[in-house]
């Protein structure tokens, strides 16, 4: 059967950009010495997320059937029990629920980006990002991220190749609750997962996952979470022909927070601005100034869309320390801008008026 995807973190921070409109930062990621709990439902049919869009409000106070406890901690990756299959990352996330084993989920992070390579189960699931599942920030609302990762699935001692497509979309904001400044990331992932079999058949399945996370400003971690999984197994011989196709029972999970962290502890020291913007909105010119500690390190500048994608390089910096830049002919919206300095990366959000 296959294994659902049941920790996942797509962890944010909403800071004011424009009114009522949060944006989701990197500030919020679980860090280490994070600790979580949450309460879990396995329900009969997908949870309603409600619409998507500005200035919703939730109330998922009443929950059906009998929940069961979920607990989270974040540790160092050095010393956990599969650190070595995994050995580009700097910290796991243990999950534990109900009696069975717990799963060990794998990331390391820079100042704009986290890097998941893979998931295990003591005696039952891994999963080896060959090509790792990356979340970059920060995201507007109503922006899109887009990608690809791939690799292996061992399940039981069988062995399967995935490649999975994935949309992340920041799709709603308003009060979840009690709390003001909710934000809710909906991520679906499309995967296909190819088992060879005896004879030169194979077993492909095709899966998708859909599911929804709501974060709080000035809170780590996800509050609320609903998610469906959905797949088709089909056989087929080794001419191609398809032996069988068969539809596998769908899964369902939702998470409430129950405890969390709310102030951020540092587990590194706070690294100074690299470069500040002079005025934001920018209606013409874009004046970018890198700060005096960083100047004569600056490698790269460029000015991005929000998905990350680059539209200009920016080039050396005028008199030392200073960028100017015509943005009079990009379109009115969003964008991001990256500064590249001493091997340090950081992003801001600027607005085109």
């Amino acid at each position: 059967m296959r294994h659902p995807i049941i920790a996942v973190f797509v962890s944010s921070i909403m800071i004011p950009f424009a009114q009522a409109q949060p944006v989701m930062d990197i500030s919020t990621e679980l860090v280490i010495g994070d600790k979580m709990t949450h309460a879990g439902w396995i329900p009969g049919a997908f949870f309603d997320p409600g619409p998507a869009g500005a200035d919703q409000v939730w109330d998922f106070g009443a929950l059906p059937g009998t929940p069961f406890l979920v607990s989270r901690e974040v540790l160092p990756s050095a010393g956990t029990q599969f650190a070595s299959q995994y050995p580009d990352a700097e910290y796991c996330v243990r999950t534990s629920a109900g009696s069975g084993p717990p799963s060990f989920n794998y990331f390391s992070a820079t100042d704009s980006s986290v890097q998941n390579f893979g998931l295990a189960v003591p005696g039952v699931f891994r999963e080896f990002n060959l090509m790792p599942f990356t979340r970059t920030y920060p995201l507007a609302f109503d922006s899109t991220l887009a990608g690809t990762y791939s690799g292996t699935r061992i399940n039981n001692s069988q062995t399967a190749y995935f490649k999975t497509n994935y949309q992340v979309k920041y799709d709603a904001y308003g009060k979840l609750g009690a709390q003001e400044n909710a934000m809710r990331i909906r991520t679906v992932l499309a995967e296909q997962d190819s088992v060879p079999l005896s004879g030169g058949g194979y077993r492909q399945i095709y899966g998708e996952q859909e599911y929804y996370i709501w974060y709080v400003a000035g809170r780590r971690g996800m509050q609320f979470w609903t998610s469906r999984y959905t797949a088709v197994q089909v056989t087929f011989s080794a001419a191609g022909d398809t032996l069988s196709t068969i539809p596998l029972s769908p899964v369902y999970v939702v998470e409430s927070a129950l405890s969390g962290p709310v102030s951020a502890p540092q587990i590194k020291p706070v690294m100074a601005d690299l470069f500040k913007i002079r005025s934001n909105p920018v209606a013409e010119w874009l004046i970018v100034e890198a700060a005096d500690h960083t100047a004569a390190k600056i490698l790269e500048a460029y000015i991005c869309d929000m998905q990350g994608g680059v539209l200009r390089n920016l080039g050396p910096a005028s008199g030392g320390n200073v960028w100017e830049a015509n943005v009079g002919d990009l379109p009115a919206g969003n964008y991001l801008l990256q500064v590249i300095a001493g091997g340090r990366r950081q992003v801001r959000i600027w607005q085109k008026i």
